[in-house]
């Protein structure tokens, strides 16, 4: 699971909607990637603050979004391997 959201959304913000995701454990720990317009780097802040784990400014190359999805997906996959084998 990842979640790929704007910071402008139609109801809500972007870092509300992280807020919201944060706050349920069973959502908790499911990447978010902000795609945005807003280039300042307060925005950005905000976002890492939050627990977003990239944050990408328009224009966004399919290439690149493409890798960085596929690094945390894959970092997530290891996380994930690593906690079951200390469970087990």
């Amino acid at each position: 699971d990842l979640v790929l959201s704007d910071t402008r959304l139609p109801k809500l913000d972007g870092y509300a909607l992280v807020r919201r995701l944060k706050e349920r454990p069973e959502w908790s720990t499911i990447p978010v990637v902000f795609l945005t317009s807003q280039k300042s780097i307060e925005d950005k802040i905000r976002g890492l603050e939050l627990g977003v784990e990239d944050y990408l400014t328009k224009p966004i190359f399919v290439r690149e979004l493409l890798a960085r999805v596929n690094l945390l997906l894959a970092r997530r996959t290891q996380e994930n391997i690593a906690t079951t084998r200390t469970m087990s």
